[in-house]
C-alpha cells in the first residue's frame, strides 16, 4: 500500500481588465499555499503581467479608476512580465510544491477557472484537483445558513494578494465551522 501524501491548497487570485475571458485579460496574478490544516501559510508569485496600453485605456471606467487607485495600472504599464511568463513562473511554483506534496488549486469562481483555461491552460493541468470558493459558499448557505451568515469576511483588496489572503481566511472559517 502506497503511503499517503500531504495535500497543499495553492490559492491562486488574478485581476483583470473585465469579467469576459473571450474579451478581457488577465492584469496580476498572486498565489498562496496552505497546509491543508491552513497552519502554515507560504506567499508564491505575485506577478504583475504586460498589458498593452489600448487595453488598458478601454477598461469599464470603474475598474480603471479601482486599478489605477491600488497601482496596479501602472504596474502593468511598467511590467516586462508577457502572460506566458508569468504562466511559465506559476507552473514551475506549482511543480516545487508537487514534489513535496499533492496540490489542489482554490480559485474563487468559475469565472476564474475559465480565464485560467484561455490564458494559462499549463497552470490548469499542472494540479490535481480545482476547488472553487463560490462553490463551497452557495452550499454552505443552502445546508448551513447559519455557518454562512456568521461569516464575516474583511474587506476583500483591490490587488491579487488581498484577495488570496481573504480567500485563505474564508477557507478556514469553513473547515473550522461547516467541515468540523
Amino acid at each position: 500500500m502506497m503511503a499517503s501524501r500531504d495535500t497543499s491548497f495553492v490559492f491562486i487570485d488574478m485581476q483583470l481588465t473585465g469579467p469576459f475571458a473571450d474579451n478581457d485579460k488577465i492584469m496580476e496574478v498572486c498565489l498562496m499555499v496552505s497546509d491543508k490544516d491552513f497552519d502554515h501559510l507560504e506567499l508564491g508569485p505575485m506577478i504583475a503581467i504586460k498589458i498593452q496600453d489600448e487595453i488598458l485605456e478601454n477598461m469599464n471606467k470603474s475598474l480603471k479608476d479601482t486599478h489605477t487607485h491600488s497601482g496596479l495600472l501602472d504596474a502593468c504599464k511598467d511590467s516586462n512580465i508577457t502572460l506566458e511568463s508569468a504562466e511559465d513562473t506559476i507552473v514551475e511554483f506549482i511543480n516545487r510544491i508537487r514534489d513535496r506534496s499533492d496540490a489542489t488549486l482554490v480559485t474563487v469562481s468559475e469565472n476564474a477557472v475559465n480565464f485560467l483555461k484561455r490564458y494559462m491552460p499549463k497552470v490548469k493541468f499542472c494540479v490535481g484537483q480545482i476547488v472553487v470558493l463560490s462553490t463551497i459558499r452557495e452550499l454552505c448557505r443552502i445546508w448551513y445558513p447559519n455557518e454562512y451568515s456568521n461569516y464575516r469576511s474583511s474587506k476583500i483588496g483591490k490587488r491579487a494578494i488581498d484577495n488570496a489572503k481573504e480567500y485563505v481566511n474564508e477557507m478556514t472559517y469553513y473547515k473550522d465551522s461547516v467541515f468540523k
